[in-house]
């Protein structure tokens, strides 16, 4: 049984204030020569990860009655019944659908992978995403640095060039952790919001086994 987009967005819980959710930084950033301090990011809850790992449920959708259908009686009878009768009456009914509780969790561990699938490749991207162009902004750092050093040995005089290359290294510093930061924060948005999915599936796929026999 085919499921859209916005009805199986409907089926999962997320706190609003889980997405605006940040650690406090101290903007401690170091002003010594060549050093930024990198501050603490913490993953928020991000609405267009989100719509993109349920996309991919959504595309994933196994046909006929399976967790998803299940999750969603459960939905309305949570607000009706206490949580272990609300999980046995969601059960009775996929029951008459012919729903055994071995193929209930098969469904849901289903959906348990491909969000690890999408999370792969999410980690791919961003892998490849910090090997190139911020690794190559590090390497210019090493040979500005040793360039520095070595004139500032040779030539003492040449202090002109010296300063011109010691701000080509603080805007570089800057490149990389401003690239950095984005490349960390994206993933801790993914983290966040896959965590969130992925939980409570996880969580639901406990309470099955432990309250349907």
């Amino acid at each position: 049984m085919a499921i859209d987009l916005s009805k199986l967005k409907s089926l999962f819980i997320v706190d609003d204030t889980k997405q605006t959710e940040q650690t406090e930084n101290k903007d401690e950033t170091s002003s010594t020569e060549n050093k930024t301090v990198q501050p603490v990011i913490q993953g928020n809850v991000d609405q267009s990860i989100l719509d993109t790992l349920f996309k991919s449920l959504t595309g994933n959708n196994l046909q006929g009655f399976d967790y998803f259908e299940y999750k969603q009686s459960l939905k309305t009878l949570r607000g009706m019944l206490d949580e272990q009768t609300a999980f046995k009456s969601a059960f009775a009914t996929a029951a008459t659908m012919g729903i055994t509780k071995d193929k209930l969790l098969e469904t849901a561990n289903f959906y348990v992978k491909v969000l690890a699938k999408e999370k792969e490749k999410f980690d791919e991207a961003a892998r490849s995403q910090g090997g190139g162009a911020v690794d190559a902004k590090k390497k210019e750092i090493e040979l500005t640095t040793k360039s520095i050093a070595d004139k500032s040995e040779q030539i003492r005089k040449l202090t002109d060039e010296i300063s011109a290359a010691q701000t080509k290294i603080n805007e570089l510093n800057a490149f990389v952790l401003q690239a950095e930061n984005k490349i960390a924060e994206t993933s801790k948005n993914f983290n966040a919001s896959f965590n969130t999915i992925n939980s409570e599936i996880s969580t639901d796929i406990e309470k099955i086994k432990q309250y349907i026999q």
